[in-house]
């Protein structure tokens, strides 16, 4: 059987999305690619275009830390990523459930042998008053794992449920701490306030 050479375009774009490694791993990478992108769409090829953003996109993602975008006190536990009620304001009566939602970005994206990925973080959050002591909290929340799906994503969400019913009323923040259980150097904190009326 004869092999036919590839073409230096076919190459090009071989290397580019085959071997990322090669031409595209560094976040300077990321420029070159998003170039690429214009001139794609340019060209009126948007798939192209799109994919050459999405790689980008990851490599930022991946030179990126551990994040927390879109934190919200909402109304009750969302089922799908993006799809919730916010809360107006921070204050709860003191049989309210506070239901913190909250979207992190830069977590580790494990690529599999079998080509999918996974991520997973680990949560702890507690309950400080306005003198910053702790006055309840839970460490060692999760694993908060997803694993199997097929394209590298940035759509992951966490929720955090807390009865307040032994808490006084009063103000005070919620410290909220999540690391990325594949790489345990990567870490955030979010402090976010909120009141208990009388």
């Amino acid at each position: 059987m004869k092999l036919r050479p590839l073409s230096l375009p076919l190459f090009l774009l071989t290397l580019a999305f085959g071997l990322p490694g090669l031409l595209y791993a560094q976040p300077e990478g990321a420029l070159a690619l998003l170039d690429k992108a214009k001139a794609a769409h340019q060209l009126g090829d948007n798939l192209t275009a799109l994919e050459s953003i999405w790689r980008a996109e990851e490599i930022i993602w991946n030179y990126s830390p551990l994040g927390i975008r879109n934190a919200s006190y909402i109304l009750e536990p969302p089922e799908y990523f993006g799809v919730y009620a916010p809360k107006k304001g921070e204050t709860f009566a003191p049989n309210e459930l506070l239901v913190l939602y909250a979207e992190p970005i830069g977590f580790t994206q494990r690529k599999e042998a079998d080509g999918t990925y996974t991520n997973s973080l680990l949560g702890s959050f507690n309950i400080l008053d306005t003198t910053g002591q702790i006055i309840g909290g839970q460490p060692n929340l999760g694993p908060f794992t997803e694993q199997g799906y097929r394209s590298f994503t940035t759509q992951k969400m966490v929720t955090f449920t807390i009865n307040l019913n032994q808490i006084p009323p009063g103000s005070y923040i919620l410290q909220l701490v999540l690391t990325d259980n594949l790489a345990p150097e990567k870490s955030v904190e979010l402090q976010k306030p909120f009141n208990i009326t009388q």
